[in-house]
């Protein structure tokens, strides 16, 4: 208790020295100022980071932390050098920020992103930029510090779920090492910070679900809900109504309490989204199904064929190929378009042989009534039904499936160590039989 006193008043202590510094220096340039300020928030950023790891208390999940932070560090630097990743949103995203940071300067005129989806991580990068000069490499080492974070919160919740030590170790490596994952994580793109405030939010959910409502966890979930409002913004309306419904589920397990609170909430979210037009989009089926016919008619990697989902029944039809193309494309047996759509093959195939163990974790988790098991189960059939809806362009989707798939994980991991546990117990009962007899036949 007294060390993590002595390192929060080290980390107000430094905070409260850099922003004397920040007082002093606003006399001076304008680059020296965000500079400093850039300098504190990263410091800021750091400190939270390594609480987080430290917090965990497991030598082995701290070696596991330090090879994905190094290898996603060199591959930064690899990626960055190279042309084998361009992709267009992180162009998008280094151009607007660099532009963004010469009217912080005072260089440049002041405009707002064109990026509006996404403009909490270009204001943010243009802050960077503004303090270390635009330079998109130190964007994604930051990512690689935020992607590391997933894995650590995803370990997190994977001890909440299954009590067990070597399923949080599971899950967390398939965070932190599947290729797919660990490329994207390395990359100038807000995706990072779009996981990461998903599985804080998660976390906190559980939390409250747990032990009831505390004004912490409120405070977190509520500033998680904010920041994707800015960079993802319909995960906000898929947490606002979870978040509702974990305070008025509290400690609760009663299957005709829960369910009829969620029907409450699905009510309430329907008369307060739906038909509403939020962030340019108007909320429903109908937009659903405009965005799917364009990423059905556009670019390399698109599904082909556009399905008509503006109606509940064409939704509802559509909705099991959607899931299809959601959970197990890039498919091994098509052509490859693109360098990078046959490099996720290996992974493909891997993750075809997870999928038995994800489902017999998920029938685990259901067979005990896991604590907060809820919590995940409402998040990620959301977010796959929301998807799937959409599922019109492999390389799109490839990407945005990640929260759903760290979740996923989680369950595969508690399918494995059920697996292996079946596995050892006939062994055990071997062993145990045969000292029985050995031990009966010396008492004879």
């Amino acid at each position: 208790m007294q060390a993590k006193r002595s390192r929060g008043l080290l980390i107000y202590v430094s905070l409260g020295i850099l922003c004397a510094i920040v007082g002093i220096s606003l006399g001076s340039s304008k680059r020296a100022v965000f500079t400093i300020g850039s300098l504190a928030l990263l410091l800021f950023l750091f400190f939270l980071f390594v609480g987080l790891v430290r917090g965990v208390e497991d030598r082995t999940f701290f070696y596991l932390i330090l090879a994905a932070l190094v290898i996603r560090i060199a591959l930064a630097v690899v990626l960055h050098n190279s042309s084998i990743v361009k992709e267009a949103d992180a162009l998008t995203y280094n151009a607007e920020a660099s532009r963004l940071s010469l009217a912080l300067l005072g260089t440049g005129p002041l405009f707002r992103t064109y990026a509006t989806h996404a403009y909490g991580y270009v204001y943010f990068s243009s802050f960077i930029y503004a303090g270390f000069a635009a330079n998109s490499l130190v964007l994604e080492f930051i990512n690689c510090f935020v992607g590391v974070a997933c894995g650590a919160y995803v370990y997190k919740i994977a001890m909440k779920i299954w009590e067990d030590r070597r399923a949080a170790l599971v899950a967390a490596s398939l965070a932190l090492f599947m290729p797919g994952i660990l490329v994207w994580s390395t990359l100038n793109l807000k995706d990072n910070w779009v996981n990461l405030l998903i599985l804080i939010a998660i976390w906190r959910l559980i939390l409250i679900r747990e032990r009831g409502a505390k004004s912490t966890d409120l405070v977190v979930v509520a500033i998680c809900i904010g920041a994707l409002w800015t960079v993802r913004f319909y995960f906000s309306l898929l947490m606002a109504p979870l978040l509702l419904y974990a305070i008025g589920a509290g400690r609760r397990k009663s299957l005709v309490y829960l369910g009829i609170l969620l029907l409450i909430v699905v009510l309430v979210f329907n008369y307060a989204f739906i038909g509403r037009e939020i962030m340019g989009v108007k909320i429903g089926l109908e937009d659903i199904s405009n965005r799917l016919s364009g990423l059905t008619s556009g670019g390399g990697s698109s599904t082909g064929g556009y399905y008509d989902v503006s109606t509940p029944s064409g939704a509802i039809a559509f909705l099991p190929r959607g899931l299809v193309l959601l959970f197990f494309s890039p498919f091994p047996w098509n052509a490859p378009t693109s360098t990078l759509y046959a490099l996720t093959f290996p992974e493909m195939v891997f993750i075809y042989l997870l999928w038995p163990f994800i489902i017999v974790g998920i029938v685990r988790a259901l067979k005990r009534k896991l604590v907060a098991i809820d919590i995940v189960f409402l998040f990620a059939t959301s977010t796959s039904i929301l998807y799937a809806l959409m599922a019109g362009n492999i390389g799109t989707f490839y990407r945005a499936r990640t929260p759903v798939m760290l979740l996923l994980f989680i369950f595969a991991a508690g399918g494995l160590l059920k697996v292996h546990q079946e596995k050892d117990q006939p062994e055990r009962a071997d062993v145990e039989s045969a000292f029985v007899d050995e031990c009966g036949g010396c008492i004879a």
